[in-house]
């Protein structure tokens, strides 16, 4: 993989194996399958939501992409900073 246009890489876009490796082993914690039991309620919040927001919509054109993209957000800050942004 080629390296991201401001240098910076994550831990998708890193060409580095050894840097891959090393970021995967710093984030794998959160993806255990404690880590994810202890977080249910959050996850299943916010997928409530957006199921909720899908069937208000059924029968419309709709961006799922966008969709798919707000609830992630969604899920991502509120396990980074321990509350909802209410952006859904």
């Amino acid at each position: 993989m080629n390296a991201s246009p401001d240098g910076i890489n994550g831990l998708f876009g890193n060409p580095s194996d050894e840097n891959h490796a090393r970021i995967r082993k710093k984030l794998s914690p959160g993806f255990s399958d404690k880590a994810l039991r202890e977080n249910e309620t959050i996850l299943q919040t916010h997928i409530d939501q957006l199921v909720k927001r899908l069937i208000v919509s059924a029968g419309k054109p709709q961006d799922l992409l966008l969709q798919f993209d707000q609830t992630t957000f969604g899920i991502t800050c509120h396990l980074a900073f321990g509350q909802p942004f209410d952006m859904l």
